[in-house]
């Protein structure tokens, strides 16, 4: 599986590290004033979660919202798996930047 993966990401690291541009350029600071049911960390969290998922499935991941609270990306359904616990939401940006916090 090892090997496997590393043929994947190598095929894959342009797209990856654009993918994960575009994803920087969510504004996705947990706000609770804002907050619906379909969004209970406010718009930014729910727009990154969204923008997750709907990339996992385009290359083939099966996903599990779970609330819009978390997700789960799930592929294949062998023995062996890999996971990774992360969270899209981040704090304010503050100040003092050299460059556009959300530029990526």
């Amino acid at each position: 599986m090892n090997k496997q993966l590393e043929i994947i990401l190598d095929n894959y690291a342009n797209e990856m590290v654009t993918k994960l541009q575009d994803l920087i350029k969510i504004k996705s600071i947990v706000d609770f004033d804002s907050s619906t049911k379909d969004a209970p960390f406010g718009p930014g969290p729910k727009q990154a979660l969204d923008y997750a998922l709907a990339l996992a499935e385009t290359k083939g991941f099966e996903t599990v919202n779970f609330d819009n609270r978390a997700a789960e990306i799930i592929y294949g359904d062998a023995d062996e798996s890999i996971g990774a616990a992360l969270h899209l939401d981040i704090v304010p940006e503050g100040k003092s930047w050299d460059f556009p916090p959300y530029s990526g």
